[in-house]
């Protein structure tokens, strides 16, 4: 069984959107009472509260604060679950440290605020296409611009800093059947009638082997004099005036705004390869050291690599495209023509080789090198998905030839 979200808007009334924050406000307190009765308990026996202790311990804040009656009970038992879950991540990051991996360790904090609540199992139904009803809130209305698929197992209600409501349903979707007798084709053999690769960059946001260039759209550039003007307002009114928290709602749209026209363009983006390649070549980023170059950081995040290609990774492996993410080091610097290494700064945009005398735009033939050391690696390892491999046939350049591969497949 695959599992899959589907988010909804939700318009609860005034009332209803009164109690749904007070049941946020009442669940983030009962979160942080929590987690100090856990972290007591493993001060004083060195081991941390069961999750039946913790509904334990609910049942009896129940007791002495009558307001958390108003929760339905399945929310309150989800806290339970949170803590325990926080606690196992903080144990497992404990234990990849010590074995070398460079992680944060993170010990679970308190909570300001919630930003979704959860109703595992049940307190919710649909009442009709366009009414939802949720447990002690009442009959929300909802729109509902897609079809469900699946068996819905969790319902999350969240709220964004724009003062909007969703709710997100998590539903079992059954797989297709996979043949199980499939081998893997080796490049030999290789049969992908449209296979691309694709270079990510600031100036453009993309270029492929075949010479498609997709323009970088620099929202935060574009919405940038709308989005400091907006700041500038929000730390000229008072802390905690009614002015303020105007304000800062019409920032927070203004910065979801800039989110939704980036996910709207990746989705786009995406959708469009995966549609018209069966094939389909990326670069393995390390983005969280590239974005540490303070010259870089903003326009890096601004185009949004990792939410792209995780956008990219999920819509292949859910239509079979192959994805393989290869080491983009020397990309470019190789010549795609005769594979010869030919020097450029980063400032040099036409990539031009003194050996075969091919001239083309730089990121094109990055794209052509990512496509080629991809196609490389599977036939040399004979199958898509393969570790490190060096080349044989350059014994000069055995060094720069080793490849990181990773292939998935969905």
């Amino acid at each position: 069984m695959a599992k899959r979200m589907f988010e909804f808007r939700i318009y609860p009334a005034i009332k209803q959107t009164n109690r749904l924050k007070k049941h946020f406000f009442l669940i983030k307190t009962l979160y942080n009472v929590l987690l100090l009765l856990t972290k007591d308990q493993y001060r004083a026996n060195g081991h941390s509260m069961s999750r039946n202790e913790l509904n334990n311990a609910i049942k009896r804040f129940k007791e002495f604060n009558p307001n958390y009656n108003e929760i339905h009970s399945q929310v309150l038992q989800n806290v339970s679950d949170r803590i325990r879950k926080a606690y196992g991540h903080f144990f497992r990051r404990v234990k990849e440290r010590k074995m070398g991996k460079k992680v944060k360790v993170g010990f679970p904090r308190y909570k300001k605020f919630l930003k979704s609540i959860a109703y595992p199992q049940s307190g919710f139904k649909f009442v009709s296409d366009k009414l939802l009803y949720i447990g002690k809130v009442g009959n929300v209305p909802i729109v509902r611009h897609r079809p469900l698929v699946g068996t819905i197992k969790t319902m999350s209600v969240k709220w964004t800093r724009s003062n909007k409501w969703f709710v997100v349903f998590c539903c079992d979707i059954p797989e297709e059947p996979k043949d199980a007798g499939k081998v893997e084709t080796p490049i030999k053999e290789w049969n992908y009638k449209h296979e691309v690769g694709i270079d990510m960059g600031l100036e453009k946001f993309l270029a492929t082997s075949d010479n498609v260039i997709v323009e970088n759209p620099r929202f935060l550039k574009v919405e940038g004099k709308r989005l400091k003007r907006l700041q500038r307002q929000v730390s000229r009114k008072v802390k905690g005036s009614k002015n303020r928290k105007k304000a800062r709602v019409k920032l927070a749209r203004q910065h979801e705004r800039i989110e939704n026209q980036r996910k709207d363009f990746h989705w786009k983006t995406a959708n469009m390869l995966v549609n018209n390649y069966d094939f389909i070549a990326v670069e393995d980023l390390n983005i969280k050291k590239m974005i540490r170059d303070h010259r870089f950081a903003r326009q890096i995040s601004d185009v949004g690599w990792g939410e792209f290609l995780r956008k990219l990774g999920y819509l292949a492996g859910s239509a079979g495209v192959p994805n393989p993410a290869v080491n983009p080091a020397g990309s470019s610097q190789e010549c795609s023509g005769c594979h010869e290494i030919v020097p450029k700064d980063l400032s040099v945009r036409i990539h031009s080789c003194p050996y075969c005398g091919l001239v083309l735009d730089r990121d094109i033939n990055s794209a052509r090198i990512v496509l080629h050391v991809a196609k490389r690696t599977a036939g040399l390892a004979g199958t898509h998905a393969c570790g490190d491999v060096a080349s044989t046939s350059r014994p000069d350049r055995a060094a720069s030839d080793v490849v990181e591969a990773r292939t998935i497949f969905g």
